[in-house]
């Protein structure tokens, strides 16, 4: 009985231990995130909500900067030549996400300014189905593309389509 009791109390220490990490990373990707839309005119993030890590990036002057997260601290910085291409972002192109949308797991988001008009979305999503997705938008295909060559979001589900 005591046996099980001590384990109950350790998994109740390692859950809670976890949610806070969980928490603390959320926290710092979105504040992470702000700062670096305000500096660049462009950011974009992949977290989840039951996960310790996330990635955060933008586009500037030739090039992708990739931020890796974990725990709540930045744990690594990548920057490698990239075409930007934001160009321009219709409402209607978000329309396309609904098949993808799911409460509970990925989110996506992004804060694009372009012309001096802002543009920011965060989507509920299902992060294989959208990758695994062909878009009319072509925002929305870049974008894909971009996380699937750049490797920002780890997945073996992804289909190997053309992009």
């Amino acid at each position: 009985m005591q046996r099980i009791i001590v384990l109950a109390f350790i998994l109740l220490i390692s859950c809670s231990g976890i949610k806070q990490n969980m928490n603390r990373n959320n926290k710092f990707t979105d504040s992470f995130f702000k700062s670096l839309s305000e500096r660049n005119g462009n950011a974009f993030y992949i977290k989840s909500s039951y996960s310790t890590f996330s990635t955060v990036w933008s586009y500037y002057k030739g090039d992708i900067v990739i931020y890796y997260i974990t725990n709540g601290k930045l744990q690594k910085k990548q920057k490698l030549d990239a075409t930007n291409f934001l160009e321009k972002i219709a409402k209607k192109e978000v329309f396309e996400l609904d098949k993808c949308l799911e409460l509970d797991g990925d989110i996506i988001g992004y804060r694009v300014t372009i012309n001096q008009q802002t543009y920011k979305e965060e989507f509920p999503i299902g992060i294989n189905c959208f990758l695994n997705k062909k878009y009319e938008s072509k925002f929305l295909n870049n974008l894909v593309k971009d996380i699937i060559n750049y490797k920002l979001y780890k997945t073996d589900k992804i289909n190997p389509r053309s992009h």
